[in-house]
């Protein structure tokens, strides 16, 4: 007789060896996704630390820019770079389960990116020790220390004290035409210590300006861009060695500003956030080929001392790079992506160091029309500043315009031309101060002739409409008067034909009685 199993037992012999089996699978899945998810949180675990590291470098570059601790101005760069190596080392440290050759070969790629050339690496040197003999020529003239106090960023008690640097950017070809000009009208009450032109020359006959020779190449793409930046480094020198200045204001050499209105509307603004990195103040909303919400040059821009040393101090050779960087990211204009702007580059600097952008209202970084400007010098927002003036005869309109009339003496006394008196070059009219251009030429209108791009109706100024209130009463009572008249005739006459209505029938009870 055949030896056989018993049927239970094969069963449980198979139920065995079937669990065997699903166990071993699932325990090789629950493996493999476990080592999926390794590998993942590893992933995210370096792109966190990527992004951990440059934080670090980040704070550690506003850490030596943004709280004037200059004692070791000497070498900051060379502490920064072994901070930085520091936080390298660490990086490293934590990621010994990850291939650490790719993390060495993107770094290095971002590194190499970040390169220019050779040239540019010395001009921006060049700035910097510039900006520094600059700011100590200037205490020399002015008679001060050259251990200056700084001011940590704190607002003067005494506000009369506080100053604004106004800074113009210009070429030697315009010296004694926009600069004069300027200095002639608008900053003829500025100390000297307070208006500086960045130019590409020296300027032989130019009192009462200084004058600082820019290093940036001419004739190049990059030159608009390296004078914005440099701009900022001599800024950062100067307001460093004088603690007077809290704020700085740069505009282009064709820009009529009105420097008591523009430092009274800077004194007044709320404290920034957050308070150790600044605020800048400009236009807001241009755009390039790859870069939008950029501040609009042609306007100017103004920035505290916070500000400027978040930019600019502690490293300004890496500044001035790292602006030229962002300025060849951001590309050229939007339509053909045709030259290289140095507010855009500045615009991608200030959002990188965390600098508080604000809009300030009445700068106009183009020329209006005249309905336009009207409608500016009429405006809440008191006007504080006009690009593209380009002729000495609209400089001194305006200059007429803006100062009250027993003041004005020299370029700002009111031409005597018949074609001023008459008005027929077109007039404008701040607060009761009416000024008349010297003929319809466009040079001598601080206002072009193309069409209007304010489209709201024109309302009257208050004396006109004193004026027609007055006439409209004057109608009013003349109307009254009038009806006044005309209603007494009709009186009199209902009464004469009353007294004839009695008189017949007396007369004829007369006659009766006879």
């Amino acid at each position: 007789m055949p030896h056989t199993f018993p049927r239970g037992l094969l069963l449980a012999a198979f139920g065995a060896t079937f669990v065997g089996v699903v166990t071993a699978g699932r325990d090789g899945i629950n493996e493999q996704n476990a080592k999926l998810h390794r590998d993942g949180m590893l992933k995210v675990e370096n792109t966190y630390l990527h992004q951990e590291v440059n934080e670090l470098r980040t704070e550690l570059r506003m850490a030596a820019s943004g709280h004037f601790i200059r004692e070791h101005k000497a070498s900051p760069a060379s502490s920064l770079a072994q901070k930085e190596q520091l936080a390298e080392s660490k990086l490293h440290s934590n990621l010994h389960e990850v291939s650490v050759k790719s993390v060495e070969t993107a770094s290095s790629d971002i590194e190499a990116k970040q390169v220019l050339s050779a040239d540019m690496q010395d001009i921006s040197e060049a700035i910097a020790q510039d900006a520094a003999t600059v700011a100590r020529t200037l205490d020399t003239k002015h008679g001060k220390s050259g251990s200056a106090v700084q001011a940590h960023g704190k607002n003067n008690s005494n506000s009369s004290d506080l100053k604004v640097l106004f800074i113009l950017h210009s070429k030697s070809k315009f010296y004694d035409t926009r600069i004069r000009w300027a200095r002639d009208t608008w900053a003829k009450n500025l100390a000297s210590s307070q208006l500086l032109v960045i130019g590409d020359g020296e300027a032989k006959d130019l009192p009462g300006v200084i004058v600082h020779q820019t290093r940036c190449k001419p004739y190049d793409d990059t030159m608009g861009m390296c004078k914005y930046a440099e701009a900022v480094v001599v800024a950062q020198s100067m307001m460093w060695q004088n603690p007077e200045i809290e704020w700085v204001y740069m505009a282009d050499d064709d820009s009529y500003i009105r420097a008591a209105a523009l430092e009274h509307a800077l004194f007044q603004q709320p404290p920034s956030h957050p308070h150790d990195r600044g605020v800048v103040l400009g236009s807001y909303g241009c755009a390039t080929a790859n870069c939008s919400d950029l501040l609009c040059g042609g306007s100017g821009y103004a920035a505290n001392r916070w500000a400027i040393e978040t930019l600019a101090g502690g490293d300004p050779a890496g500044f001035v790079q790292e602006m030229m960087r962002n300025g060849n990211r951001c590309g050229g204009d939007v339509a053909n992506n045709r030259g290289l702007w140095g507010d855009a580059g500045l615009s991608e600097t200030i959002k990188d160091r965390g600098i508080e952008r604000r809009t300030l209202n009445g700068i106009y970084g183009w020329m209006l029309d005249k309905s336009c400007l009207e409608f500016s010098l009429e405006s809440e927002k008191e006007p504080l500043m006009y690009h593209m003036i380009r002729s000495k005869s609209q400089m001194d309109l305006l200059h007429r315009l803006f100062t009250p009339l027993g003041e004005q003496t020299g370029s700002a006394a009111p031409a005597s031309s018949s074609t001023v008196q008459d008005g027929l070059g077109g007039c404008v009219d701040f607060r009761g101060n009416v000024q008349c251009a010297a003929s319809r030429d466009d040079e001598d209108r601080p206002w072009h002739s193309g069409p209007s791009l304010c489209k709201r109706p024109h309302m009257p100024r208050l004396p006109v409409l004193l004026g027609v209130v007055i006439l409209l009463m004057l109608f009013g009572i003349l109307v009254t008067f009038i009806w006044a008249g005309t209603k007494h005739e009709q009186w009199e006459g209902w009464k004469l034909q009353g007294m004839k209505f009695h008189s017949h029938p007396l007369q004829g009870h007369g006659k009766m009685f006879r």
